[in-house]
């Protein structure tokens, strides 16, 4: 062993005549590189920072190569063929089963082949348990699991709640068949997928219930409340429950009308509202929330719903609305000119009449503008939309001020009703 002259004078003056001589030695290797085809040097300890090698610049370190495995450590067919009395005598020694030799691998072993070998190899029931509740590796704690015998509830419960490690967790529940152990199990998990994975493991409606009554904690109830369709409990939550997320998980699956006006009625908070709305499929209850509301955003909401869809709806908003934000939504969803007119005669704002008259081309609607209408700004942009030459002498000789005038002469082109004007 090459390192032996050196281990053996640790802390001895002598030590380094040892390395000197080494390192002449193997100096001397080098300059006979080429009579020599093949070194092999063995060794126990790797020696570094001694200068024992300093003198070949050309070594290629063979300990933790895959290729040479066999040949620098022990392997798994060597362990059983050469090592299997040893294990059994390690057994005898400690007063432990060959089981209890393996789970002791499994926990303390370096290498992962070895540590996995000795759980395949684990049979008995308490030893598995046992090495889940010790062993600090996860993979190692997944496959004993996963075993066959592996089947206490109990420690799996354990393993299920106490465990940190997200597929840990899973592979214990995936073995829990108890709805009722599961439910416990759910109400104390923070983690949700592995919540996700109980609650899909859960048949029994009555206990999806009565968790989602019982857990305290909104994240427990918001992922249930998607796995229920009772909804007499979800109106109960939604008007209920204090976590206004909560409300709205639920509101988002209630389709009956009458329960989704009380909570627009009743509730609060401007989030579960909008939802609510969402859900309507009466245009008669859209119409008066759009009206009536007081929170620009579920009126916003309640324009938006697809049943609000026939342009009859949407003229009556834009003439009824005292809300300026809701007449003018109203408008986009207009396209007949006679809904424009009635709109401009009927609108209660003033500024939603204004602005009907883009969409206005009806000339005896644009004259009747200009000769009725007491606001002049507006009745100059009407005008601006009529080119009928004797209608514009018309208003000119109707005098009705000296701007209106001034615009329609000088809209005239045609000689004949100049010379009227002159």
């Amino acid at each position: 062993e090459y390192e032996k002259p050196v281990l053996d004078t640790i802390g001895d003056p002598i030590q380094q005549k040892h390395i000197d001589t080494l390192h002449g030695f193997y100096g001397g290797i080098k300059p006979c590189e080429k009579y020599l085809k093949f070194v092999l040097l063995t060794g126990v300890t790797k020696i570094g920072k001694l200068s024992v090698f300093s003198a070949l610049n050309n070594l290629r370190e063979l300990t933790f190569l895959k290729a040479f495995s066999s040949l620098c450590g022990i392997t798994e067919k060597e362990l059983h063929s050469i090592l299997e009395e040893d294990i059994h005598d390690l057994a005898i020694a400690n007063k432990i089963t060959d089981e209890e030799t393996l789970k002791w691998i499994a926990i303390e072993a370096n290498d992962k082949k070895y540590k996995n070998y000795a759980v395949d190899k684990i049979d008995n029931a308490d030893i598995l348990y046992d090495l889940v509740l010790k062993s600090k590796d996860n993979s190692i704690k997944k496959a004993a699991i996963q075993k066959e015998s592996f089947t206490s509830e109990e420690v799996l419960k354990k393993v299920a709640i106490e465990d940190k490690d997200e597929w840990v967790k899973k592979a214990a529940i995936s073995k829990i068949n108890d709805e009722n152990t599961l439910s416990v199990i759910a109400q104390v998990e923070e983690n949700a997928k592995v919540r996700s994975l109980i609650f899909d493991k859960i048949n029994n409606p009555e206990i999806l219930k009565n968790i989602l009554l019982d857990s305290k904690k909104a994240d427990v109830k918001t992922d249930l409340i998607s796995k229920i369709d009772d909804e007499k409990l979800l109106s109960k939550i939604a008007i209920e429950d204090e976590d206004k997320i909560v409300r709205s998980e639920a509101v988002k699956k209630i389709n009956d009308e009458e329960i989704l006006l009380e909570i627009l009625n009743n509730e609060e908070d401007r989030f579960v509202r909008q939802i609510a709305v969402n859900n309507l499929n009466n245009p008669r209850e859209l119409i008066k929330i759009a009206l009536n509301d007081e929170d620009k955003f579920v009126r916003k909401h309640a324009m938006s719903n697809d049943a609000l869809a026939d342009e009859e709806d949407f003229k009556y908003l834009a003439i009824n609305s005292t809300y300026e934000d809701v007449a003018l939504d109203a408008l986009e969803h207009i396209n007949k000119e006679e809904s424009f007119i009635d709109i401009l005669k009927n609108a209660k704002l003033s500024e939603i009449r204004k602005k009907t008259l883009t969409n206005i081309t009806d000339l005896e609607t644009l004259i009747r503008i200009v000769l009725e209408n007491k606001d002049e700004e507006f009745s100059l942009k009407a005008l601006g939309k009529i080119k009928n030459q004797k209608c514009l002498i018309k208003i000119y000789e109707q005098n009705i001020s000296e701007n209106i005038s001034v615009k329609a002469v000088s809209k005239i082109t045609d000689q004949k009703y100049l010379s009227k004007v002159v």
